[in-house]
């Protein structure tokens, strides 16, 4: 017999089988005896036994799962990828020149008075767009091999000479949002990924902008990884992605 209460089954199929077992035991069959024959265990059918003594056959027909309402509404989703690009976390009081999940958690509950969770903020940057992979995970994509020696061989030196300067290997990247935005975003391996979104295609002076920021983020020499092509600063070390 199937140690079952029906969880795995669709709510139509369940609802007649949780009614033809009750018609069933109306006409007096032993309610150990139609638990049996359905695959149900015994518990569960004295419970849609009850069920129907409580409310009739009314009370055994399924009831349409809804689905967890939206935490912010359109218009607040709207609102949110505007305060993302037009501002930065420092200009709203939130300590940092730029945006990761967490400072995109606290402006959400600041402004629209929700709470998210880590994972829910985000499955929200998802849905705005803003969710892009890692850098060297879209490398691994691209060409897993190259990204595999590369690892073993270069990226190794690379942390080392990081390291010598007691800072980290940071990757970044840029792509188009809303086909017409650009968002910039860097990240160590293991750390979250900090970005920016700027209004238009991307340009030197926002590539520029947002070094500047991840410079300040990383507290003094930068040490990036990158597929793009990146103007070479006094204080910046640029190693490209293989590709």
């Amino acid at each position: 017999m199937r140690d079952d209460d029906g969880r795995r089954l669709d709510h139509a199929t369940l609802q007649t089988i949780r009614i033809q077992a009750v018609r069933r035991i109306v006409a007096g069959e032993s309610p150990d005896t139609v638990a049996q024959a359905l695959g149900f265990n015994r518990s569960t059918v004295f419970a849609w036994v009850a069920k129907y003594r409580a409310g009739g056959l009314s009370a055994l027909v399924a009831r349409p799962v809804m689905g967890r309402p939206a935490r912010l509404s359109e218009a607040q989703h709207n609102r949110l990828y505007a305060l993302l690009v037009g501002a930065r976390p420092h200009e709203l009081r939130l300590g940092s020149p730029l945006w990761t999940r967490e400072l995109v958690r606290k402006l959400i509950m600041r402004n629209f008075r929700v709470t998210l969770s880590d994972v829910s903020v985000g499955r929200l940057l998802h849905r705005l767009g803003l969710a892009p992979l890692r850098p060297l995970d879209q490398a691994m994509r691209a060409n897993p091999a190259a990204v595999l020696r590369w690892k073993a061989t270069e990226l190794p030196l690379i942390r080392d000479r990081a390291a010598a300067q007691d800072t980290l290997v940071y990757f970044g990247a840029a792509t188009e949002v809303r086909g017409a935005d650009t968002m910039l975003y860097a990240g160590t391996a293991a750390g979250p990924l900090c970005f920016a979104v700027y209004p238009g295609t991307a340009t030197r002076a926002m590539s520029r902008d947002f070094l500047d920021r991840l410079r300040s983020e990383a507290g003094g020499t930068l040490f990036l990884v990158t597929g793009e092509m990146v103007d070479e600063l006094p204080w910046l070390h640029v190693y490209r992605l293989p590709e």
